[in-house]
């Protein structure tokens, strides 16, 4: 299996009025995401990830925002380019509160 890094990019579109709802179920899984071998926002490589999609927390992340979505994610995979893997997954994110 390919062990590069992997950088996925999820947007989830959220209705205005589940929000903080869905904003406290991904507030409770972060801390216990970015404790797991491999995922650092981004993961050291797919095995990293798929091991992130089995935890039990994540796969409650999923249910608990069952249903309460506008739309499925959307997934993106990225590639870093020119060797900017420490700084890539960190350009232009803003904090929308």
């Amino acid at each position: 299996m390919n062990n590069e890094k992997l950088y996925l990019l999820y947007q989830f579109s959220v209705p205005t009025g589940l929000l903080k709802e869905v904003k406290a179920a991904f507030a409770e899984v972060l801390p216990l995401a970015l404790k797991e071998p491999g995922c650092e926002a981004i993961f050291s490589s797919d095995d990293a990830h798929k091991f992130h999609m089995e935890q039990s927390y994540t796969r409650k992340l999923f249910a608990t925002v069952d249903g309460k979505l506008a739309a499925p994610p959307v997934v993106t995979r990225l590639r870093a380019l020119y060797g900017a893997e420490s700084s890539f997954a960190h350009k232009g994110v803003r904090n929308s509160d």
